[in-house]
């Protein structure tokens, strides 16, 4: 993940941005943008302003991942799977 993703400056627009880029072609852009703003709305408030981009976009991330697990597709980011 790039680094514009981490501290206060980040925002839910951003993160959604990426995701869309890197899942593009395996979920619809609203997918994305609706797993963000959940994660968003998880984390807020648990987490510290400055880590909320990179949570954000790991939580998002992750459940993105599980989506395309659960449809039967095969294909997906591993660094995720590796992570988890």
């Amino acid at each position: 993940m790039s680094g514009d993703l981490r501290g206060p400056e980040c925002c839910a627009s951003a993160v959604a941005a990426h995701l869309a880029a890197q899942y593009g072609g395996q979920l619809p852009a609203d997918i994305v943008q609706t797993e963000v703003h959940l994660a968003e709305r998880d984390l807020s408030g648990q987490v510290r302003p400055e880590s909320m981009g990179e949570l954000l976009y790991q939580l998002a991330s992750y459940r993105l991942h599980r989506r395309i697990a659960r449809s039967g597709s095969s294909s997906g980011p591993t660094a995720v799977a590796d992570q988890h």
